[in-house]
C-alpha cells in the first residue's frame, strides 16, 4: 500500500520524494527498465532526474519503492478495478449484433432484476489485436521536503475556495505532519477549516488575529459543526465545550462592528447564540451586546443601508461601498447604469481609491466582465456558480443594458494596472515564457465542489484532443451499496447526447439506444447492478460525428436507481483517446486522458462536453438537479443538459494566459521561447494548469 505522503505527491504534483543517499548502490538497469515498462502500461514514466537517482538506490530499495507507488498510479487512472462490460468483445460485438439479440439480452437482464437473479449473457472472449499506437505519458518528477510543505502552504494561502478533496488532504497534513503555516490565510472558508483542525492545539490561538468579522467567526462555528462553511446551507450547531465557547465569543469580541455583521444572518446567529450562552460571560461585553441587539431587532444591516441609499442618495451609497471594496467591485456595473454619463468619471475616480484593497480574483473577474461587456443590449447568457458544495451552474439571459465601450475599456485598464502594481511587489521572475495555449484554461476561482480528478483543472477549461486519435472511449465504474449488511442495487447509466452548431438536439446513445451507426457511436450494454463492480463504455468516432453534422457530444452519467453519487461507496468515470476502436484491451490505462470521481450531491452528472469541430474537451464537472425529471434517463433530461452545456461552452471567464502575462509584464521580461526563459508557464511543462495549489497560493 502506498504511504499517504507519496500518494498525495503523486496525485497533486505528479512527483515523488527521492532523497540522495550517502552510500550509493548500483541498481540493475534491467530491473529499472522493467519498472519503467510497467509504468508505461499505466500511462506514466519517470523524469531523467528520477531515473538517475533510482540508479543509486540498489535493487531492494527500488523494488520496495515501486511496490509502494504502483497502487496509487493504478488508482489515478482507474486501473485498480476490473472493467467487465456486458459485451466483452465491445465495440465490434455491438456493431455486429442484430437488434433482436441486443433487445433479448436487455430483457433477460432486466427480468433478472425483477426476480432477484443477475442474468448476464455468456460470450466467449475473442482475441484482440494489441494496442501499438503511441500514447502521451505523464512524467513523474522529483520533489523535496520543502516542495511538500510548500504545496500545503499554498493550499492554505489560497485566495479562493478549496474542494473537499483539498480539505481532506489538508486535515491529514495538519494532523499528522510537522506542518508549516503560511503568513496569512486570506480565504475565510480555508481559515475556518484550518482553525477547526487545529482547535485543540495552541496553534488555533495563533490564528485568532486573522478573524476580523463576525461572519468569519460564524464560518468557524459552522465548520466545528460539520456544516457548509460557504454558508449557503443551514447548519445544525452542535453543543460546544466551555473552552470552545470562550474562544468563539473572544473572536466576536475582537471583530469590527459585530452587531451590523450579525444582523445579515439574524436567524442563524440566534440559533448559534443558544449554543454559546453569551450572557454567562461578562468578559465579552461587545459580544453580549451584539446578541442582545440581535434578539431585540435593533441591528440594521449594511446591505439595507446600501439599498436605501441607492434609492435616496447615490453619493451616500458610493461612500458606504468604499468601506467594502469587494462589494463596490461587484456592484460597479449596476452603479454605472444608475448614474448619468457625466457622473461616470466621478464613480471611477472613487473606485480607483479603493482598488488596492480588492482581492486579485475579484479584480480579474471584473476585468474580464468589462472586457466582454457588450455595448448593445442582450447577447449570450450569463453563467454563475452559486456558493455551496453543490456542483451546479446558474444560467440567466444576458439582458444588461449597454454601456459605452470606452467606459468598459477604461475599467479593464484600471483593473489590469492595479493588478500589475500589486504583482510588482512580488519577487522578480526573470525571463518568462507564457504559452498562448493557456488561453484555453480558466483561472481556478472556486473549487468548492470540484471533483477529485487525474488532472485537476477549472470548469470551462478546454483540453485539446491528442493528434491522430479519432476515437473517444468514455467509461464509468461503480459498485452496489451495502446497507445494514444487505446489498442495495445501484444502476448507473452512461449516456451521450448530441447537438449541432445551433445546439439543436441531434440524437443520443444510451441504454435505450445502444448504437448510432451514422455517428459511429456504440454503447457497451446496460448493466443494472454491480455487486462486485460494473462498467459501461461508449465509443465515439470523431470523423463519423463530424460527417453527421454533430458539433457537441455531451457525456452524461445518471443514477437510475436514485442514489446520489456522493452516497455511493466508489464511483468514477473518465475517457480515453485511441486511434482504433478494436485494438488493445477495452480498458487501457495508458490511453486515459481524464479520470475523475463522481461525488455530486445529485443523480445526474454532466462532467464534460466534447467539441468535435475544435477537437477539445470542455471540462464542466457539473450536475443537474435531482428534481429535473422522472424517470432518470437522458431523454427526460435533454432540456437541462442542453441549457447547462451550452452555457459552459460559451461562457467568458478569466484565463491563465491573461493572469500569467500580467505577472510576467510586472515581474520580469517576456520571451518568445521556453528555451530562453527562467520560468515557463505552459500546458505541459513548468507551471501548468494542473498546478492548482501553486496558482491559487502564489499567483492569485
Amino acid at each position: 500500500m502506498t504511504d499517504r505522503k507519496t500518494k498525495v505527491l503523486l496525485e497533486r504534483k505528479f512527483s515523488v520524494m527521492l532523497p540522495s543517499i550517502l552510500q550509493p548502490i548500483n541498481t540493475s538497469r534491467r530491473l529499472l527498465a522493467t519498472m519503467l515498462k510497467n509504468m508505461e502500461a499505466l500511462g506514466f514514466t519517470f523524469s531523467n532526474q528520477a531515473i538517475e537517482t533510482l540508479l543509486t538506490y540498489g535493487d531492494s530499495a527500488v523494488e520496495s519503492f515501486y511496490t509502494q507507488m504502483v497502487p496509487s498510479l493504478k488508482e489515478m487512472t482507474g486501473a485498480h478495478k476490473k472493467f467487465q462490460p456486458m459485451y466483452p468483445n465491445f465495440p465490434k460485438q455491438v456493431m455486429d449484433a442484430d437488434d433482436a439479440e441486443l433487445y433479448l439480452n436487455a430483457i433477460f437482464h432486466y427480468f433478472g432484476d425483477w426476480i432477484g437473479v443477475r442474468i448476464i449473457p455468456d460470450y466467449e472472449v475473442e482475441e484482440r489485436p494489441p494496442l501499438l499506437e503511441q500514447t502521451e505519458l505523464t512524467v513523474i518528477g522529483v520533489c523535496t521536503e520543502d516542495d511538500f510543505h510548500k504545496l500545503f502552504v499554498n493550499l492554505m494561502g489560497s485566495t479562493t475556495s478549496i474542494s473537499q478533496f483539498d480539505k481532506d488532504d489538508l486535515s491529514w497534513y495538519l494532523s499528522t505532519q510537522d506542518f508549516k503555516l503560511p503568513n496569512a490565510i486570506p480565504h475565510k472558508e480555508v481559515l475556518a477549516h484550518v482553525t477547526g483542525v487545529l482547535l485543540d492545539t495552541g496553534h488555533s490561538n495563533k490564528l485568532a488575529p486573522l478573524y476580523k468579522t463576525a461572519t468569519d467567526v460564524l464560518r468557524l462555528a459552522v465548520c466545528m459543526s460539520d456544516g457548509d462553511v460557504s454558508l449557503a446551507e443551514n447548519t445544525k450547531f452542535r453543543t460546544f465545550k466551555r473552552p470552545e465557547r470562550r474562544f468563539l465569543l473572544g473572536l466576536i469580541e475582537q471583530s469590527t462592528n459585530p452587531t451590523e455583521d450579525m444582523a445579515r444572518r439574524r436567524s442563524v446567529w440566534l440559533r448559534l447564540g443558544e449554543k454559546l450562552h453569551p450572557g454567562e460571560y461578562k468578559r465579552f461585553p461587545k459580544a453580549r451586546k451584539a446578541f442582545k441587539d440581535l434578539r431585540e431587532s435593533k441591528a440594521r444591516t449594511y446591505n439595507s443601508k446600501v439599498e436605501q441609499a441607492f434609492l435616496q442618495d447615490m453619493d451616500a451609497a458610493i461612500e458606504l461601498l468604499t468601506k467594502h471594496p469587494g462589494d463596490f467591485a461587484r456592484r460597479l456595473d449596476h452603479i454605472l447604469r444608475c448614474v448619468s454619463t457625466e457622473e461616470h468619471p466621478k464613480v471611477l475616480s472613487k473606485f480607483g481609491t479603493i482598488m488596492s484593497d480588492i482581492s486579485t480574483p475579484v479584480l480579474l473577474q471584473l476585468s474580464e466582465h468589462f472586457n466582454k461587456r457588450d455595448t448593445a443590449k442582450g447577447g449570450d447568457c450569463r453563467v454563475f456558480f452559486p456558493k455551496g458544495n453543490i456542483a451546479r451552474a446558474k444560467i440567466i439571459d444576458n439582458e444588461l443594458p449597454g454601456i459605452p465601450g470606452a467606459l468598459s475599456t477604461s475599467i479593464v485598464k484600471m483593473c489590469d494596472t492595479a493588478l500589475g502594481d500589486r504583482f510588482k511587489e512580488l519577487d522578480p521572475l526573470g525571463k518568462v515564457y507564457v504559452d498562448p495555449a493557456l488561453r484555453g484554461y480558466l483561472v481556478p476561482f472556486s473549487q468548492r465542489s470540484a471533483s477529485k480528478a487525474l488532472k485537476t483543472i477549472s470548469r470551462g477549461s478546454k483540453i485539446p484532443f491528442q493528434a491522430e486519435k479519432d476515437i473517444l472511449r468514455m467509461f464509468i465504474w461503480w459498485k452496489d451499496m451495502n446497507h445494514n449488511g444487505y446489498n442495495s442495487r445501484v444502476d448507473l447509466d452512461l449516456s451521450v447526447q448530441f447537438f449541432n452548431d445551433e445546439w439543436q438536439d441531434t440524437g443520443h446513445v444510451s441504454y435505450t439506444r445502444l448504437r448510432d451507426e451514422k455517428a459511429g457511436t456504440y454503447h457497451s450494454g446496460d448493466i443494472t447492478s454491480a455487486p462486485e463492480g460494473a462498467a459501461e463504455f461508449i465509443d465515439m468516432n470523431l470523423g463519423k460525428l463530424a460527417e453527421k453534422g454533430i458539433r457537441y457530444a455531451v457525456m452524461v452519467v445518471l443514477s437510475f436507481t436514485g442514489q446520489k453519487f456522493i452516497d455511493l461507496p466508489e464511483c468514477f468515470a473518465g475517457w480515453m483517446e485511441r486511434k482504433e476502436m478494436g485494438a488493445g484491451r477495452i480498458f487501457e490505462p495508458k490511453t486515459v486522458t481524464q479520470k475523475f470521481d463522481l461525488t455530486a450531491t445529485d443523480r445526474t452528472a454532466v462532467p464534460v462536453v466534447f467539441d468535435i469541430v475544435n477537437r477539445v474537451a470542455i471540462w464542466t464537472d457539473l450536475s443537474l438537479s435531482s428534481r429535473a425529471a422522472k424517470p432518470i434517463n437522458i431523454e427526460s433530461n435533454s432540456v437541462g443538459i442542453n441549457s447547462i452545456t451550452k452555457a459552459i461552452a460559451s461562457m467568458h471567464k478569466p484565463d491563465l494566459y491573461h493572469l500569467f502575462s500580467l505577472h510576467a509584464e510586472a515581474r520580469g521580461e517576456l520571451v518568445d521561447s521556453p528555451e530562453d526563459a527562467d520560468i515557463v508557464f505552459s500546458v505541459s511543462s513548468g507551471i501548468t494548469p494542473m498546478d492548482v495549489e501553486t496558482i491559487m497560493g502564489e499567483y492569485l
